[in-house]
């Protein structure tokens, strides 16, 4: 009898069980992780979570299904779902949800869309989203929990923080140092080797040319701090 190792291999993939995750959130943010993990065939979406006080609003997201809220972390594990991602787009929020998650013994997973290019080196972080044509330098570090929109730029040997929001068209020079929880708004521009500190906001189109404290909010070209906001607790 003469095997067809061709359809052996076809057969093999089709039954191959795809890791399953939930996606904690039903806003934009939460729809284009559906979109990103839809773009590969590693993840399958078993439902969505949101707070209870937004169930009776959205049964479904995209065609999956609202599960419930918090109340079933601790139902999913047992059950044997134990890999999700936070699709919310406030850095605080989205960072607190996450520990929650882990505390309930979720793993957090780190969706990139199949056309985000990730150079030679590159480390992402748990529950990191790479969004579509995002490039991201080689030997850069993006840390946890953090956003890479669409059509963001990161040079190499750059280090993003935790729970931090790279905005779309954003471009970051070579060598740049952002602390977490920080925002760089919509096509913003920091210039090669700046070191941002945490909890930043850089406004949209601004142009980071020099170093930044902790807190800073900056806007214009060239950038300015116009005011310090409070720290993250």
């Amino acid at each position: 009898m003469i095997i067809d190792l061709h359809l052996v291999i076809i057969i093999t993939i089709l039954f191959v069980a795809k890791d399953q995750v939930i996606i904690f959130g039903a806003g934009g943010h939460a729809k284009s992780i559906i979109s990103i993990i839809q773009s590969k065939s590693e993840l399958e979406i078993f439902g969505i979570l949101i707070d209870s006080e937004f169930q009776k609003e959205q049964e479904k997201v995209l065609d999956h299904s609202v599960l419930g809220g918090r109340e079933m972390f601790s139902t999913l594990v047992k059950s044997g779902i134990s890999n999700a991602v936070v699709g919310i787009g406030d850095n605080k929020v989205r960072a607190d949800i996450s520990i929650e998650l882990q505390h309930h013994g979720f793993t957090m997973v780190s969706p990139t869309h199949q056309q985000s290019l990730l150079m030679s080196g590159v480390r992402i972080g748990l529950g990191t989203i790479v969004h579509a044509f995002a490039v991201v330098g080689t030997e850069s570090l993006i840390g946890n929990n953090t956003i890479i929109s669409a059509n963001a730029v990161i040079g190499h040997n750059c280090v993003i923080g935790n729970h931090c929001q790279i905005t779309p068209g954003v471009l970051i020079g070579g060598g740049v140092n952002i602390g977490d929880y920080s925002f760089l708004g919509l096509g913003s521009v920091v210039l090669p080797g700046v070191n941002i500190g945490k909890n930043t906001i850089i406004g949209a189109n601004a142009v980071v040319n020099k170093d930044l404290e902790d807190n800073a909010v900056l806007v214009g070209n060239p950038g300015k701090v116009i005011k310090y906001q409070d720290p993250i607790a």
